[in-house]
């Protein structure tokens, strides 16, 4: 996976217990799915060995492509970053040049990790990352470096710490502690 025109990659054990725990979700699916549910489960666990190095929370037990049931319709590989969103966290072999990106995970995650798999290797190599998707399709060419997707996370929770109160969250029932519902507070205006 060395081609001058990318990005360096950070290369990542893949401890037995996430093969372990990738190989027991895999085995409950038809063999349709089972090499993609495989490869999603190695990318989110790697991702968030790699994420709780860097000292980010995350919530294991959303991601979707943990979820057997989930696996068998939906091609996502989504870790929730405590604070920040979901990733989505995509595997390329080494003759790759692009990484697909499914419909489902084009939207609305918070980045988009690219990890390299080679099967003959228990080692994942973080390629690079990027912000948005266009199309469907990550050019590998274009990830941004991994070295910056620490730097990258903490913008994107800093900016969602300091974001203004959304007004039509309280309308809808929504508010944060120190807020009353609409009720209470025509209630405590009117008397």
């Amino acid at each position: 996976m060395t081609n001058p025109t990318f990005p360096p990659a950070l290369p990542l054990p893949i401890p037995q217990s996430i093969i372990d725990r990738a190989l027991r979700l895999a085995r409950v699916q038809p063999p349709a799915t089972s090499v993609r549910v495989y490869r999603n489960a190695i990318a989110v666990l790697t991702m968030s060995n790699y994420c709780r190095m860097m000292g980010f929370d995350l919530d294991l037990e959303a991601s979707d492509a943990l979820d057997p049931a989930v696996g068998l319709t939906l091609d996502t590989a989504n870790l929730v970053l405590t604070g920040i969103g979901a990733i989505e966290c995509r595997t390329v072999t080494t003759d790759e040049i692009q990484c697909e990106i499914p419909p489902k995970a084009c939207c609305d995650r918070a980045a988009y990790v690219v990890i390299g798999l080679d099967p003959n290797s228990r080692q994942a190599n973080l390629l690079g990352f990027a912000a948005t998707v266009r199309d469907y399709v990550l050019p590998l060419g274009q990830l941004q470096s991994i070295d910056d997707f620490g730097a990258y996370l903490l913008r994107l929770e800093t900016s969602k710490q300091a974001r203004p109160v959304a007004l039509w969250q309280w309308f809808k029932g929504g508010f944060q502690q120190g807020w009353q519902n609409l009720e209470e507070w025509f209630d405590q205006a009117g008397g």
